[in-house]
């Protein structure tokens, strides 16, 4: 079978490219922006049509970049609707694979920040594609992805850094729960979507709309998640501020260890945090 993956330059992409796993396939299309731009929905058709594939995955998405943001959000929003109408106007069928935030919550019209409103807007634009076309759909939620470079952005290496040197934190919503998971834990998981979904397509069981999660299933609030990264670091837990104790206005999402799609994976917080220290923090 031959895998397409759009946004191979990204962190997930490039990850899985780079991995074992990537032998499973007898051939992976990997194309660049240049060569794909999901929001070019002519392009990409001819893409699509000259390529040969049996599965597509989407990692297309936010880029951290402050001058990409926009576009970005816009490939979130708009990237894996295109790609299925793009399989219509070629005519060809072939499962895609929509990867979804952590953080994929509404409540009423209001969405916890312009990311998790590009990420859940991305899914629902592609379920409106998909009425009438009913191409195969696979939604995996990753929840908090965390490796040793993915730079300072995400919670667990601002604290880290903040830890480092000494500095005070301060946090608004301490009962905000998270779920981590390393990279390679993420790719081992995302694998196993993919052996899932060829045996799926080898005996026609393959549903229009599929769901998976790959986390730890162990939830942790971000105050005993700033405890542990402080007291690993020996610094003292005076730095740690509580901002306020409003009630959060967006529940917390972990992985749904009782789902039948839900990955597990092994690898512990304090192993996470342990590996990234000792390969030079952030």
């Amino acid at each position: 079978m031959n895998l397409l993956i759009l946004g191979s330059n990204g962190y997930i992409g490039k990850h899985f490219v780079a991995s074992p796993h990537k032998k499973m396939f007898d051939s992976i299309f990997a194309p660049s922006k240049s060569e794909v731009d999901l929001l070019d929905l002519v392009q990409l058709a001819k893409y699509l049509e000259a390529t040969e594939f049996d599965i597509i995955i989407n990692c297309a998405g936010y880029l951290p970049h402050r001058h990409e943001k926009h576009y970005g959000y816009e490939i979130n929003r708009f990237g894996s609707a295109n790609l299925v109408k793009a399989l219509k106007i070629v005519d060809k069928t072939a499962p895609v694979i929509h990867f979804s935030s952590s953080t994929e919550i509404r409540i009423g019209s209001q969405t916890e920040s312009e990311y998790s409103a590009s990420k859940i807007e991305g899914f629902e634009n592609l379920l409106k594609a998909n009425v009438g076309i009913n191409k195969p759909i696979i939604q995996v939620v990753l929840h908090n992805v965390i490796g040793k470079d993915t730079g300072s952005t995400n919670l667990l290496n601002q604290l880290i850094m903040s830890a480092k040197q000494e500095l005070s934190i301060n946090i608004k919503f301490p009962n905000r729960i998270r779920d981590f998971v390393w990279i390679d834990d993420c790719i081992g998981g995302i694998a196993e979507v993919l052996r899932n979904v060829q045996s799926q397509c080898e005996d026609l069981s393959l549903p229009v709309l599929s769901r998976y999660e790959i986390g730890s299933g162990i939830p942790i609030s971000i105050y005993e998640l700033a405890v542990l990264v402080y007291k690993s670091r020996g610094v003292s837990l005076d730095y740690i501020k509580v901002d306020g104790l409003d009630v959060d206005p967006f529940p917390s999402i972990v992985a749904n260890v009782a789902a039948k799609g839900t990955i597990i994976c092994q690898t512990s917080l304090e192993s996470i945090l342990q590996n990234i220290i000792e390969q030079g923090d952030v």
